[in-house]
């Protein structure tokens, strides 16, 4: 574990595979909407948590299902975190401070290694930092319900297994056109949208070195 660790800090040093890593798994109406992209616009900033938890039995990532209480992206499989707030001195503390407020895991029991590559979301003209950390401790999860409904820790190796992978209809357009999307099938989740794209990009920089974990 230890070993898997270190080597994922030194490629965290290097250049990212990017945009090409994350549209492997993006809806397919992605690429269009990056095409249209108005790079005028201000985007707005966030950052979420991808928290690895070497002290399950398996190495896992921890995702949240968002609560059925808020407006948008209901029931959704995510990573913790949000939008950037004022007194945030970079995405590293809001990573951080969301992962406190949503889940109840401070600070000093996260190291934090590196970062994967942004990710723009078209929709809503976020652009995303990936801060990727690791638990010192075991975890002792305190859920903000207002947020969260509940947390999943996936095992890496089901992420990694390409059977899981599989593809559907999320929801239509404005037009009634479907709107297909690839997904992790895993533990009875449909991990989609950005949480897919952003763990698309970590299995393609681990899998070099990944049965080492």
């Amino acid at each position: 574990m230890e070993n898997f660790k270190n080597r994922l800090i030194e490629v965290l040093k290097g250049e990212m595979p990017g945009e090409g890593a994350q549209l492997l798994m993006a809806p397919t109406f992605r690429k269009e909407e990056l095409l249209r992209r108005d790079f005028s616009m201000e985007v707005k900033k966030s950052a979420v948590l991808l928290l690895f938890n070497p002290f399950a039995e398996e190495l896992s990532v921890i995702l949240t299902k968002r609560s059925s209480r808020l407006k948008v992206h209901r029931g959704q499989v995510s990573l913790p975190g949000g939008r950037v707030d004022a007194e945030d001195i970079d995405c590293k503390a809001t990573a951080l401070r969301e992962t406190w407020e949503e889940i109840g895991i401070s600070s000093n029991q996260i190291e934090v290694i590196g970062q994967l590559s942004n990710l723009y979301i078209p929709p809503t003209n976020f652009d995303v930092a990936v801060v990727v950390g690791f638990l010192k401790k075991e975890p002792v999860f305190q859920i903000s319900l207002d947020e969260v409904e509940e947390v999943v820790e996936v095992p890496l190796s089901q992420l990694m297994n390409p059977s899981n992978i599989k593809s559907k209809v999320f929801y239509k357009s404005t037009s009634g056109q479907d709107r297909y999307a690839p997904y992790y099938d895993v533990m009875g989740l449909e991990i989609w949208g950005a949480t897919a794209m952003i763990i698309s990009e970590l299995l393609i920089i681990i899998k070099p070195f990944y049965t080492e974990a």
